[in-house]
């Protein structure tokens, strides 16, 4: 058992490829989340680097928060210093918010929408005002290292409204560079199999590319997002049935472009005290949620049959295996 528990416990990829994951994922986020321009990446890229390492040390879930407000804290102070010494060329909001993706906690309000839903109201509103409170204080310390930034540089004229408008944005059509390969790099980071990474990257792909393209199409955000998590889950669930692979890890990255907490972020960093975002963020959460969940229903036997590598049952009599069983989450 030690033995296996040790073997298990090695990393799957090696710390330079997990350095290059966060920075590209950050970087890509950072562009064609937030209309960021390659400054802006590079800057992100490289202070999410750093709010990993803090991130890293291993501390009690309550020491935890303390590490993370100190992350926010640095980012938004040096995010800051950039932002006010080169006004034309960066955008605060671009690199802080790309720095912190891996703060966010979008994935935590949008299963505890869908636990809320389970009738696990407990522990779905837990989880929902935790997710809540940390993201505030995330967004609260990042405000925080903005102004101490201004009052660094004698700023006293700093807006807190800058703070969403970033003028600088790439080229469209470098998204199709940088989507997948920031697709890749943030499912990298969930440390899949490397059988697994490429699918795990190319769901992320369709999951920001019908996003994409319906928000070209009409201006409704919550179709978007229902549609997006939809294809999400209807890949993943066709995939799993036909081969036999699990289809969480897809599901996972997929719905990865979709997570509200950045809006959560965007709302609590404004000076405007109107509430009705949480609304908005939960809404967000229950439309993505209903997305993922149709698309599973559309992945049923029901509909599709019975398919091959769902379930291995080892069998004396058998002659041949086909393989290992997988786990079915579909």
């Amino acid at each position: 058992i030690a033995t296996a528990d040790e073997q298990s416990s090695k990393a799957l990829y090696p710390w330079w490829a997990v350095v290059l994951f966060r920075f590209f994922s950050s970087a890509g986020a950072c562009c064609f989340w937030y209309n960021g321009s390659w400054a802006d990446a590079i800057v992100a890229g490289s202070l999410a680097v750093v709010v990993a390492y803090v991130s890293s040390v291993k501390l009690t879930r309550q020491e935890r928060i303390l590490t993370e407000v100190v992350a926010g804290l640095f980012v938004g102070t040096v995010a800051g210093l950039i932002s006010l010494t080169w006004v034309e060329q960066t955008c605060f909001g671009a690199m802080a918010l790309g720095a912190v993706l891996d703060l966010m906690q979008g994935f935590r309000v949008v299963y505890s929408v869908i636990e809320i839903m389970s009738k696990n109201t407990i522990t779905g509103t837990a989880d929902l005002l935790e997710g809540i409170i940390f993201t505030a204080l995330i967004s609260y310390s990042l405000r925080f290292g903005q102004h101490l930034s201004a009052s660094i540089l004698g700023d006293s004229t700093t807006e807190v409204a800058q703070f969403l408008t970033c003028t600088s944005s790439i080229d469209n059509r470098w998204y199709f560079l940088l989507v997948p390969l920031a697709s890749l790099s943030w499912s990298g980071l969930f440390s899949p199999h490397y059988v697994d990474l490429f699918l795990m990257g190319m769901h992320g792909c369709i999951a920001f590319g019908v996003y994409f393209g319906m928000a070209k199409a009409q201006s409704i955000d919550y179709l978007s997002n229902f549609t997006a998590a939809l294809a999400v889950t209807i890949s993943a669930g066709i995939i799993s049935r036909f081969t036999g692979r699990q289809a969480l890890g897809n599901t996972v990255a997929g719905l990865y472009v979709l997570l509200p907490g950045a809006y959560l972020v965007k709302a609590l960093f404004t000076s405007s005290q109107d509430f009705g975002f949480i609304e908005k963020m939960i809404f967000n959460a229950v439309i993505i949620g209903l997305g993922a969940w149709t698309g599973t229903l559309l992945c049923s036997p029901t509909l599709l049959g019975t398919t091959k590598g769902m379930l291995y049952h080892d069998q004396a009599q058998s002659k041949h295996r086909t393989g290992q069983g997988a786990l079915l989450y579909f």
